[in-house]
């Protein structure tokens, strides 16, 4: 929760199977949902094997040469790497054979993200150690397979900042190595691993908003002040001091993005100017800001770069499929082109050196998503491969965009994903809050909701308020809500849906991760007589424990999270805070209760979870609770994916009447300990 960049976060929610002895209890799931799935056409079941297995193949990347592609997929072991694949006679054929692919790295933990070398020889990549979020940062040579830590420091964090073709051997990187509480940006050789100090934190610069020059001098940042407020700072030369270029309020948000090549503008993503963030170019002279792309409804999200330049060709803007704006008019046609070759949702992923190849990514809310490469100059779009190609076997559902009024007559956002076959008439349902609550849900292929809905559940996914992508005043409108408006705004979207006949009043549980798992406790306490029962997945349950707790390298966002939950100074905040705390309120909850937390979790400790079972147990009320120790703020391995949701599938076949998979051995991880 409170993930930084938050608004380029994407994510994939996974989890499959249990012994011989357990398999009556899939009988008898099949047994209960029967009459719903003859109801349905008797759409057949999904595998959980399919569904929350790693992805096959994903995040499809271009070398500068343009000679090479890179994707992660999982390894033997079911762990994502990087692999390689040459590319022969690009110009003339595609020839893509990904049978000849080369696993590059190796470990027990998944790779988070990954990027090209300007040298064309090696990739880096950031890895964490069981779920900690001390990302370290990793090289390997695409020749020798050699691996190596570039980041080798006990209890650091780290993010790319930068890397240019004009230094194809360095990469600068933000590290709180200096000081836990902040990031500061040092130079590695990429070959060696020498380190040196670039640049001290000339403020509270959080590790993704430092800016460089193609020398790779970092030249622009934004600092979050006292009061929670940003400021765009500037410096000509190393040297310099910096400047204060822009300042925001706390309410509002600046985001560097690249600098121009002469260093007279900066590009920032702010809404400063407007309601809905926009991408603004910013003097560093006169200051001056000019709009470039803005959109009425929806923020900007994503960019693509031309690394030979450094400048910014193509601008997203997230509406329910996003839609790209020409920065650079010379790609105009080429975002024409592509925005109308699939109905899909486009995402620009990277380009070459020259700006001649693109990797793009089609998503779709019924099928997998589609990896393709885009030859600007023969206008040739060719597919590489999908993510799940399994998928294509089963009938999958579609997503519906949907809104309704809140009891204070704010429109609120929403996704309704209803059983394929389905009539949409008196349907059990699964509420999925989603993270952040800086964070959103959007359009587009959800295994979490491919799997419910496969199993005959309405799946409802609401953007309460406080999400982000609607503009900043759909953002304010959740500040120090979390105990009253925001989650009101569940309840009033699932009583639109009850109002309609498509749910089913007596059959709704509620579901999340993170602050949805909050959520998920919180309508437990207060709404006790709304669900049937809840799935919290390391959801916070004490508030003033857990702002304490929080990791110190994210001390830029403590006035984030001040302005969303509450200052711990102010007694009125703490008091608020308390009492919307649901470790102090589990006495209210009466419906059943699924919990899972990772024992290495940062961000949420693993005692809010153990606190609240502990209290639900003392109080008789049905909970089972399954820590995982190899595991943080997710879940992020494959077995202990399929060994939960195995566990959610059957509980909520028990208490809402759908489908469930019979459970066998292949739910069994090591990593689990489970206490009912």
């Amino acid at each position: 929760m409170f993930c930084k960049n938050f608004k380029l976060t994407l994510s994939r929610l996974a989890f499959q199977l249990l012994p011989l002895l357990f398999f009556l209890v899939g009988l008898m799931s099949f047994g209960t949902g029967g009459s719903l799935a003859a109801s349905q056409g008797e759409v057949p079941l999904i595998p959980r094997s399919v569904i929350f297995a790693e992805l096959e193949k994903e995040n499809l990347k271009i070398s500068p040469n343009a000679k090479y592609l890179a994707y992660l997929a999982p390894d033997a072991n079911k762990v994502s790497q990087i692999c390689c694949v040459e590319l022969q006679q690009l110009e003339q054929k595609r020839n893509f054979d990904l049978e000849k692919c080369i696993q590059l790295t190796e470990g027990k933990n998944t790779i988070d993200r990954y990027r090209w070398c300007f040298d064309n020889k090696h990739l880096l990549f950031l890895r964490d150690n069981d779920g900690d979020q001390n990302f370290h940062l990793y090289a390997v040579n695409r020749l020798t397979k050699e691996q190596k830590d570039l980041t080798p420091f006990d209890g650091v964090h780290c993010e790319i900042v930068a890397l240019s073709p004009r230094f194809p051997n360095e990469v600068l990187v933000a590290i709180n190595k200096r000081d836990k509480n902040k990031h500061d940006v040092y130079t590695i050789q990429i070959d060696s691993g020498k380190i040196n100090l670039n640049t001290v934190n000339p403020g509270n610069v959080d590790a993704h908003y430092f800016v460089a020059n193609l020398n790779l001098r970092v030249c622009a940042a934004v600092t979050t002040n006292a009061d929670g407020g940003k400021t765009l700072l500037f410096r000509p030369r190393k040297q310099s001091k910096w400047q204060k270029i822009l300042t925001a309020s706390v309410y509002e948000e600046i985001e560097p993005l690249a600098i121009s090549r002469d260093e007279k503008r900066i590009f920032c993503d702010t809404d400063k100017f407007s309601n809905c963030a926009s991408l603004v170019s910013v003097d560093t002279q006169t200051h001056k800001p000019t709009i470039i792309v803005n959109d009425k409804e929806n923020d900007i999200n994503g960019d693509l770069i031309n690394p030979l330049t450094g400048q910014i060709v193509a601008i997203g803007v997230l509406k329910d499929k996003r839609k790209w704006y020409a920065v650079d008019p010379r790609v105009a046609l080429d975002l024409q082109i592509l925005q109308k070759k699939r109905a899909a949702s486009l995402n620009l992923l990277q380009s070459d050196l020259t700006n001649r190849f693109w990797t793009v990514a089609y998503t779709y809310d019924d099928r997998p998503t589609e990896y393709c490469l885009y030859d600007r100059v023969t206008k040739r779009l060719d597919t590489v491969f999908e993510d799940c190609p399994q998928l294509r076997n089963y009938n999958l559902a579609k997503m519906q965009p949907f809104t309704f009024k809140a009891r204070d007559g704010m429109t609120i956002h929403g996704y309704l994903t209803l059983p394929p076959n389905a009539e949409p008439k008196v349907l059990p349902a699964v509420l999925v809050a989603h993270g952040g609550p800086d964070s959103r849900d959007r359009w587009g292929l959800n295994l979490l909701t491919q799997w419910l809905a496969n199993r005959g559940y309405a799946v409802v996914s609401i953007n309460y308020r406080g999400s982000v992508g609607f503009g900043k005043r759909y953002v304010q409108a959740g500040a120090r809500q979390i105990g009253s408006k925001l989650p009101q705004d569940l309840i009033d979207g699932i009583d639109s849906l009850i109002g309609k006949g498509i749910i089913n009043p007596n059959k709704v549980a509620i579901m999340g991760g993170s602050f949805g798992g909050y959520l998920t406790l919180y309508g437990l306490c207060f709404y006790p007589e709304r669900f049937a029962c809840g799935v919290d997945l390391y959801g916070p349950t004490d508030w003033l424990s857990m702002i304490k707790e929080y990791p110190v390298h994210y001390a830029a966002l403590q006035a984030h999270i001040k302005m969303y939950l509450g200052d711990l100074k102010s007694p009125a905040d703490r008091k608020m805070l308390t009492e919307c705390s649901p470790l102090f309120y589990a006495s209210q909850i009466k419906a059943p209760l699924l919990m899972a937390q990772g024992a290495n979790d940062p961000k949420v400790r693993p005692s809010q979870s153990q606190k609240i079972y502990d209290t639900l147990k003392q109080k008789g009320i049905p909970v089972q609770y399954t820590l995982y120790k190899d595991e943080g703020h997710g879940l992020a391995k494959e077995s202990n994916r399929l060994h939960f949701f195995a566990q959610t599938e059957a509980f909520l076949a028990e208490h809402l009447g759908g489908q469930a998979e019979p459970q066998d051995s292949a739910t069994q991880t090591s990593a689990a300990i489970i206490m009912k």
